[in-house]
């Protein structure tokens, strides 16, 4: 098996607290989905880590541009300091209660003015930028229905002025013959097909690559990929036992209790697994709750 996740892309924003490029030094990630960590650090075979601490000292004003904006937040550098390795991407938000009881706790792990992505205010500005760009896509639909002969390159050249920024900017991308997406999934073809082999961040059955997980467990990991198949690089140095004892121990055992609930057609585990979240009032509550989404239609 094979799947893509693109957090780990957020490496570009800790390889520049030591003033270089994802691409200018040596780094890897590993951990589950949504649960990936800095690993190697590396320039010259010097370990990076310190300017992480430096960055850290020297930047507490920071504040983010986009709920999203997490990767330099003090929740990641708090977490940081707990683990001894730097969490990437999604990561510094599926972390623990310590930073998610309350708005005003969020605002002080992950910002003003929304708190991270997972409070009211972040996910409206989600929901309200997903709006605009299904108005646009939209719009577009419609243009090119009406006047076919028009190219969508040319479209899109016309209508990026009036999107929100952060789609203009994928649009500009789109348009660039010289620029990838970013997204993995057409690369991983052309070198699984062997016309280009390259180096990956693949989620893939563990099969011993990260010790202390079970080899059935899908895992995040950098590896080579050819016409040969998938390569998985060795995890080196090796993810801490915190990190693994700690952190993804817990997410895993959560996700197999939800696919046993699932798999059992037992709703009664569901409401098991809400009772342990702290924001469970009620017996009662957590069952409406459940109730509620396996009536959706």
């Amino acid at each position: 098996m094979v799947g893509f996740c693109h957090g780990h892309y957020d490496v570009e924003n800790v390889a520049r607290c030591a003033g270089y490029g994802m691409n200018d030094i040596d780094w890897q990630v590993a951990g589950v989905n949504h649960g990936i960590w800095l690993t190697r650090f590396r320039k010259d075979g010097k370990d990076l880590s310190v300017y992480l601490n430096e960055y850290d000292r020297s930047h507490k004003a920071w504040k983010p541009e986009t709920p999203f904006d997490l990767q330099l937040s003090p929740a990641a550098f708090d977490m940081f300091r707990f683990y001894g390795v730097m969490p990437i991407g999604d990561t510094v938000r599926n972390t623990t209660w310590k930073y998610h009881y309350d708005h005003e706790v969020k605002m002080k792990w992950y910002g003003e003015p929304w708190g991270g992505a997972d409070s009211p205010a972040g996910w409206a500005w989600y929901e309200n930028r997903l709006g605009e760009i299904v108005e646009v896509i939209q719009q577009l639909t419609r243009g090119l229905k009406n006047h076919p002969e028009v190219k969508l390159t040319t479209v899109l050249e016309t209508k990026k002025k009036k999107m929100p920024i952060a789609f203009s900017e994928q649009v500009e991308r789109i348009l660039d013959p010289n620029s990838f997406s970013g997204e993995q999934h057409i690369p991983f073809i052309a070198a699984i097909t062997g016309q280009q082999p390259g180096r990956f961040i693949v989620n893939t059955l563990n099969r011993g690559n990260i010790g202390g997980i079970a080899d059935d467990v899908a895992v995040e990991i950098p590896a080579t990929v050819d016409a040969k198949g998938i390569h998985p690089e060795p995890i080196d140095p090796a993810l801490p036992k915190k990190v693994v004892d700690w952190y993804l121990k817990p997410r895993i055992w959560r996700m197999e209790r939800a696919l046993e609930a699932f798999l059992e057609n037992d709703p009664g585990l569901l409401v098991e697994i809400l009772m342990r979240d702290p924001r469970t009032r009620s017996q009662r509550q957590a069952e409406l709750a459940i109730r509620e989404i396996m009536e959706l239609k």
